[in-house]
C-alpha cells in the first residue's frame, strides 16, 4: 500500500539566490510512502501510518533551517521520515514555483527516493 501526500504547499528561504534568500518563495511537495506488506489490511491506525505525523515532520525539516539546495531539502526530508516510521519506501519532490531566475519558466522540481535498508 501507498500513501501520497499531494501539492503541500509552504513558504521558505529556500535557495542560493539573494533574491531567493531576501524574499523567500513558495514551494510545493509532494511525498510518497510506501507501507511493508501486512497480512491482512485493518481499519486500525495502529495498522497504518498517520499521514497526519508525516506532514509535521515535513514541515520540521522544512522550517528548521535554510537550504542552498533543495536536493538537500529532500535528501533530509526522506532521511527524517524514513528513520521516524517502519515503511519500506519514501519518494519526496520539492517543486520552486516560478523560481526567481532571468528565464520565463513555470517551476523547478527535484525528486528523490530511498527505500528502508532494514
Amino acid at each position: 500500500m501507498k500513501i501520497n501526500l499531494n501539492n503541500i504547499s509552504l513558504f521558505g528561504y529556500h535557495g542560493v539566490y539573494d533574491e531567493e534568500i531576501e524574499n523567500g518563495q513558495n514551494f510545493i511537495l509532494n511525498v510518497s510512502v510506501k507501507l511493508k506488506k501486512r497480512k491482512a489490511p485493518t481499519d486500525s491506525i495502529q495498522d497504518s501510518i498517520d499521514y497526519v505525523e508525516i506532514i509535521e515532520i515535513i514541515k520540521l525539516v522544512f522550517n528548521r533551517k535554510r537550504y542552498n539546495l533543495i536536493e538537500s531539502l529532500a535528501s533530509d526530508i526522506v532521511d527524517e521520515i524514513l528513520s521516524s516510521f517502519k515503511i519500506k519506501s519514501v519518494s519526496v519532490s520539492i517543486k520552486k514555483i516560478k523560481p526567481l531566475i532571468n528565464i520565463d519558466i513555470d517551476s523547478v522540481e527535484v525528486t528523490l527516493k530511498r527505500n528502508n535498508s532494514d
